[in-house]
Protein backbone atom coordinates (compact mmCIF):
# COMPACT_ATOMS: atom_id res chain seq x y z
CA UNK A 1 0.00 0.00 0.00
CA UNK A 2 2.71 2.43 1.10
CA UNK A 3 4.77 1.76 -2.26
CA UNK A 4 1.47 2.78 -4.86
CA UNK A 5 0.69 5.76 -2.35
CA UNK A 6 4.60 6.99 -3.01
CA UNK A 7 3.70 6.14 -6.83
CA UNK A 8 0.91 8.24 -6.81
CA UNK A 9 2.24 11.55 -5.06
CA UNK A 10 5.38 11.07 -7.16
CA UNK A 11 2.86 10.85 -10.41
CA UNK A 12 0.76 13.74 -9.42
CA UNK A 13 3.41 15.87 -7.63
CA UNK A 14 6.16 14.99 -10.10
CA UNK A 15 4.33 16.36 -13.67
CA UNK A 16 4.99 19.63 -13.13
CA UNK A 17 7.94 21.50 -10.85
CA UNK A 18 7.43 25.23 -10.03
CA UNK A 19 9.71 27.76 -11.74
CA UNK A 20 10.55 30.23 -9.23
CA UNK A 21 12.43 32.76 -11.14
CA UNK A 22 9.65 33.19 -13.78
CA UNK A 23 7.06 34.79 -11.37
CA UNK A 24 5.20 37.83 -12.41
CA UNK A 25 2.94 40.34 -10.58
CA UNK A 26 1.44 43.12 -11.64
CA UNK A 27 -1.63 45.29 -10.04
CA UNK A 28 -4.40 43.27 -11.25
CA UNK A 29 -2.40 39.57 -12.62
CA UNK A 30 0.01 37.05 -11.50
CA UNK A 31 2.08 34.88 -13.49
CA UNK A 32 3.52 31.72 -11.77
CA UNK A 33 5.56 29.21 -14.57
CA UNK A 34 5.82 25.28 -14.23
CA UNK A 35 7.41 22.94 -16.60
CA UNK A 36 6.20 19.85 -17.29
CA UNK A 37 8.06 16.47 -17.51
CA UNK A 38 7.15 15.80 -21.03
CA UNK A 39 8.64 19.05 -22.74
CA UNK A 40 6.75 19.04 -24.95
CA UNK A 41 2.86 20.63 -23.89
CA UNK A 42 1.79 23.97 -22.88
CA UNK A 43 -0.66 25.12 -21.23
CA UNK A 44 -2.29 28.53 -19.96
CA UNK A 45 -4.68 28.33 -16.63
CA UNK A 46 -6.24 31.06 -15.91
CA UNK A 47 -8.58 32.03 -13.03
CA UNK A 48 -10.43 35.42 -11.78
CA UNK A 49 -10.79 37.52 -8.61
CA UNK A 50 -11.99 39.97 -7.04
CA UNK A 51 -9.06 42.58 -7.17
CA UNK A 52 -10.89 43.96 -3.63
CA UNK A 53 -10.66 40.49 -1.67
CA UNK A 54 -7.76 38.55 -3.42
CA UNK A 55 -8.90 34.87 -2.21
CA UNK A 56 -12.69 35.32 -3.57
CA UNK A 57 -13.00 34.22 -7.17
CA UNK A 58 -15.29 35.14 -9.45
CA UNK A 59 -16.18 34.70 -12.91
CA UNK A 60 -14.41 36.24 -15.82
CA UNK A 61 -14.24 36.62 -19.49
CA UNK A 62 -10.82 36.30 -21.53
CA UNK A 63 -9.49 36.55 -25.36
CA UNK A 64 -5.73 35.46 -26.69
CA UNK A 65 -4.38 36.99 -29.17
CA UNK A 66 -7.90 38.23 -30.36
CA UNK A 67 -9.49 35.06 -29.71
CA UNK A 68 -12.75 34.89 -27.14
CA UNK A 69 -12.25 32.08 -25.36
CA UNK A 70 -15.13 29.56 -23.52
CA UNK A 71 -17.01 31.22 -20.56
CA UNK A 72 -16.80 29.12 -17.52
CA UNK A 73 -20.22 28.30 -16.29
CA UNK A 74 -18.52 28.25 -12.54
CA UNK A 75 -16.18 29.08 -10.59
CA UNK A 76 -12.99 26.52 -12.03
CA UNK A 77 -11.59 29.29 -13.95
CA UNK A 78 -10.16 28.58 -18.04
CA UNK A 79 -7.57 25.95 -19.05
CA UNK A 80 -6.08 26.17 -22.92
CA UNK A 81 -3.65 23.93 -24.69
CA UNK A 82 -1.39 26.22 -26.76
CA UNK A 83 1.38 25.77 -28.60
CA UNK A 84 4.73 27.41 -27.75
CA UNK A 85 4.44 31.23 -28.96
CA UNK A 86 4.16 34.80 -27.73
CA UNK A 87 0.19 35.79 -26.37
CA UNK A 88 -1.77 38.47 -25.65
CA UNK A 89 -4.08 37.66 -22.97
CA UNK A 90 -7.08 40.58 -22.39
CA UNK A 91 -9.79 39.61 -19.64
CA UNK A 92 -11.91 40.96 -17.89
CA UNK A 93 -16.46 41.41 -17.23
CA UNK A 94 -19.15 43.45 -17.48
CA UNK A 95 -19.04 46.18 -14.47
CA UNK A 96 -15.09 45.29 -14.10
CA UNK A 97 -11.78 47.40 -15.53
CA UNK A 98 -10.11 45.47 -18.16
CA UNK A 99 -6.57 43.84 -17.42
CA UNK A 100 -4.46 43.52 -20.57
CA UNK A 101 -1.03 40.91 -20.20
CA UNK A 102 1.21 41.26 -23.63
CA UNK A 103 3.92 39.33 -24.47
CA UNK A 104 3.18 36.41 -22.66
CA UNK A 105 5.80 33.82 -24.09
CA UNK A 106 5.58 30.05 -23.73
CA UNK A 107 7.56 27.61 -24.41
CA UNK A 108 7.45 23.93 -25.12
CA UNK A 109 7.01 22.29 -21.87
CA UNK A 110 5.38 25.25 -20.32
CA UNK A 111 2.29 25.34 -17.36
CA UNK A 112 1.34 29.22 -17.00
CA UNK A 113 -0.83 29.90 -13.92
CA UNK A 114 -2.71 33.49 -14.24
CA UNK A 115 -4.50 34.80 -11.75
CA UNK A 116 -6.40 37.54 -12.75
CA UNK A 117 -7.39 40.20 -9.96
CA UNK A 118 -10.61 41.82 -11.50
CA UNK A 119 -11.53 45.68 -10.13
CA UNK A 120 -14.48 47.44 -10.45
CA UNK A 121 -15.34 50.23 -12.79
CA UNK A 122 -17.39 52.93 -11.94
CA UNK A 123 -18.54 53.84 -14.87
CA UNK A 124 -21.98 53.38 -15.95
CA UNK A 125 -22.73 50.39 -18.41
CA UNK A 126 -25.13 52.29 -20.76
CA UNK A 127 -24.94 56.03 -21.15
Amino acid sequence: MRIILTIGLTIIFGCSNKITDKLYSGGKFTLNYYKSKDNFSAKILCDFYHFESENEKTIGVMNINGVLMPTPTNLNGITINVLPGIFKIESGFPGKKWTVIENLKISAGDSVVVKIYLEDDDRPLVD
